[in-house]
């Protein structure tokens, strides 16, 4: 059964600059009615091909070229709604109601909310002030209990990191105990270079990033690239929709 988690935003502070979805650099119309200028609204229909505007997309392209891009095998592939469509995605399907998963905090907020809404315990492995490094025999010591480590590396905020031989210490372990690692590596490239090379190394690592870090925030491009096994239980989203209550729910829609 699916949880229904209240939203909540922070409240504005001063001197900063907030962005909301509404907000447009010219605006259009009177009152409540917002828009975009003319000229980028004609600029946009001018640019597209309507007839393409009207069908069903095909990402047959959109695979080629990303695989591509990564070095990757398409059958390694699987294009998300953003990292967190990833996150959300392995929520889905590769842990139930009851299991439990690791986060490194501080972290994204978007773990713990996934993890209520699904009804899934979280084991935070926390380091400890003023950089919060959090060291491999820490992880090591909260992994026996957990089923997926949600693992973000680099981090957003913070300068320490995990260096590929620890992060090859720390999957090896953690797949001897069972446990999936899910390598968070949206910020990878400030400073950080990506693990992906070493992804045929390991059977239990799924790595996800995106383009919302290095220029395209708005259109939520992210992936997933993992083994062939993996993805084709992440795939399976049919899972979801085993849940007695859930399927009654749609059915009285």
């Amino acid at each position: 059964m699916i949880k229904f988690v209240e939203r909540k935003r922070l409240k504005f502070k001063e001197d900063y600059t907030y962005l909301n979805r509404d907000m447009m650099m010219v605006e259009s119309g009177t009152g409540s009615q917002k828009g975009h200028h003319e000229l980028i609204h004609q600029g946009l229909l001018n640019y597209f091909n309507a007839k393409d505007l009207h069908q069903y997309p095909d990402m047959w392209k959109t695979y080629d070229v990303l695989s591509e891009y990564l070095n990757v095998d398409k059958e390694h592939l699987l294009i998300t709604r953003g990292v967190e469509g990833a996150i959300k995605q392995v929520f889905e399907t590769l842990v139930t109601k009851g299991d439990s998963v690791g986060i490194l905090t501080p972290t994204f907020a978007m773990y713990k909310v996934y993890a209520e809404v699904y009804g899934v315990n979280v084991v935070e492995i926390k380091g400890e002030e003023p950089d919060y490094k959090i060291t491999v025999e820490q992880i090591k010591e909260a992994v026996s209990d957990i089923k997926v480590l949600f693992l973000d590396n680099p981090k957003s905020h913070l300068p320490s990191h995990f260096t590929h031989q620890e992060l090859d210490t720390i999957i090896t372990y953690c797949n001897s105990m069972g446990v999936i690692v899910f390598l968070d590596e949206v910020y990878v490239g400030f400073e950080v270079e990506s693990y992906l090379p070493n992804l045929n190394n390991h059977n239990n690592l799924v790595i996800s990033s995106g383009f919302s870090k290095i220029s395209f925030p708005s259109i939520k491009s992210g992936w997933l690239v993992t083994n062939k096994e993996l993805k084709k239980q992440i795939e399976e989203l049919d899972k979801c929709f085993a849940d007695p209550t859930l399927q009654q729910y749609l059915e009285d829609l």
